[in-house]
């Protein structure tokens, strides 16, 4: 008779536990952070892109503010349509799909103090800006007109 062995003392398969999604693989990790760093990336060009633009724009348009500041020889009627010609140049440019352009008078007055969120042209000096081009002795308050022109053109 052959000779039997015991049997040897072996416990039952355990099987592995259920993986949860927490915590995630190293190369989960990886995508992770390749993707924030694109996205951040994104977000710098972005603004980087745009402040730019608008950049050379305002920094253009306060020279020539500061150009025509300098002009002493105007008389206040030029001085007022040279003004007004900035401020609508510089808005044709900047607001082109709101085409200020065709705007004008009191209007013109009104996009001035929208886009600047205040009302230094409708209220204060900015309306001489209108009736000086057409009259021949107009006295203008130069230094309000040069002050709200130059924070109209700092906001954009």
């Amino acid at each position: 008779m052959p000779e039997t062995t015991p049997p040897l003392p072996l416990r039952d398969i355990i099987s592995p536990l259920e993986q949860g999604w927490w915590p995630p693989a190293p190369g989960w990790w990886f995508v992770a952070i390749i993707i924030l760093l694109l996205v951040g990336f994104l977000i710098r060009a972005l603004k980087r892109y745009f402040t730019y633009e608008y950049a050379t724009l305002r920094t253009a348009a306060l020279h020539e503010l500061t150009e025509l500041q300098q002009q002493t020889a105007l008389d206040d009627q030029e001085f007022a349509v040279q003004l007004s010609a900035l401020l609508k140049r510089v808005s044709i440019v900047r607001y082109a799909q709101q085409q200020p352009a065709k705007l004008s008078g009191n209007a013109w007055l009104a996009f001035l103090d929208q886009t600047n969120s205040g009302q230094a042209f409708s209220q204060n000096g900015g309306s001489a800006l209108l009736d000086a081009q057409y009259r021949n002795a107009t006295s203008l308050n130069r230094s309000e007109l040069l002050r709200a022109a130059g924070a109209w053109i700092k906001a954009i």
